[in-house]
């Protein structure tokens, strides 16, 4: 017979594990199937989550940055459906993607409530958490806004702008403020989509995102990377310094 609390916890792994498989369909409908694969499987050894594994800590990093070319995408094999879904719809579905990375955000951000739930029983070695959905939630949304962006005959160009350079700031001043190396590390993959599209932009682009975005990925030089982090943080650096800003 099942208690009251493994019940309660059983319930609550499962809405876990809907929030984060959501999400990751999100991004296999948008960029394709190759998006998640390609990327995420290099930060999150598996891909499809059993109950444990959606608090569980992640292991790994990410070693491959999305492709690099004229017009940022996540898949090469597969495109996904982003060039059939409107501007609109689109953006609708980075509100409802940044609405799951806040909840993530608040929950791993209440120690105390994490503390209660873990010593309430919860199954695990160390507190539970959702950095998962942390971090996937965050780095589709800006998939879908980077590349908005790169395509110059889209709709909604502004308002696709100043949600991608109010995104972006948020995640590095959050980057920056994280005290755990466990964090930090499942961050990584966020860093790699936002220094490979600030990196494939061109002038022009760097020039529009203005001197306050350069600035903004300029503050990363402030925290300790991995080698690769450093070699992409330094090309995109190199650009920003070529661009005349007025």
């Amino acid at each position: 017979m099942f208690s009251t609390n493994d019940t309660l916890f059983s319930s609550l792994l499962v809405r876990c594990v809907v929030q984060l498989e959501l999400v990751d369909a999100v991004n296999h409908i948008v960029f394709g199937s190759g998006a998640m694969h390609k990327d995420d499987v290099h930060a999150f050894p598996s891909t499809h989550l059993s109950s444990k594994d959606a608090l569980r800590e992640p292991s790994g990093e990410v070693q491959n940055g999305i492709i690099q070319s004229d017009e940022i995408f996540f898949g090469a094999d597969d495109d996904g459906l982003f060039s059939y879904i409107g501007a609109d719809r689109l953006l609708c579905l980075v509100n409802c993607l940044l609405q799951s990375h806040r909840l993530a955000q608040k929950f791993n951000g209440n120690n105390a409530q994490r503390t209660l739930l873990w010593k309430a029983g919860f199954k695990g070695r160390s507190k539970p958490n959702l950095l998962r959905q942390e971090t996937h939630s965050v780095r589709s949304a800006l998939g879908i806004l980077y590349r908005l962006y790169s395509i110059s005959s889209v709709d909604r160009k502004l308002d696709v702008k100043k949600e991608l350079k109010r995104i972006v700031c948020d995640a590095i001043n959050y980057f920056l403020e994280l005290n755990t190396d466990q964090h930090k590390q499942a961050w990584n993959l966020v860093l790699h989509l936002i220094l490979d599209c600030s990196s494939s932009f061109n002038d022009a682009q760097l020039l529009d995102l203005g001197k306050d975005y350069a600035l903004d990925i300029c503050r990363l030089v402030q925290c300790d990377m991995k080698e690769e982090l450093r070699s992409k943080l330094a090309r995109v650096l190199q650009k920003c310094i070529s661009v005349n800003y007025m």
